[in-house]
């Protein structure tokens, strides 16, 4: 773990790729920034992180780009032919949320 400039902490984690099963090795950078960042968290969503409350990851998986996230404009989006079809055919799945989730030490 290491502070970076303007005292945000940076971590990184090592580990077996979850969706790429050919043994490859995955990396996740984690900043936990400072409270002042966080206002400014559209910067980071630029730069490739995601967020997750006050924690913004990326992955930095060397030679893959498989999860790169992408950004869409909501407002210009026109589903696919199979995307509509796929929606169709799930009208009957519902989804409910029980809890808000939460970062615990455990999912670190």
């Amino acid at each position: 773990m290491e502070r970076c400039d303007r005292m945000a902490l940076l971590f990184r984690e090592e580990f077996v790729c979850p969706y790429i099963h050919d043994g490859r090795t995955a990396q996740v950078e984690y900043l936990l920034p400072s409270d002042e960042e966080v206002r400014n968290f559209d910067q980071f969503l630029s730069k490739g992180y995601r967020r997750l409350e006050t924690i913004f990851y990326r992955n930095l998986c060397e030679g893959c780009s498989s999860c790169i996230p992408i950004r869409l404009s909501v407002r210009d989006f026109v589903l696919s032919k199979s995307q509509r079809r796929t929606l169709r055919e799930n009208e009957e799945i519902t989804v409910v949320t029980l809890h808000r989730p939460m970062v615990t030490a455990e999912k670190l």
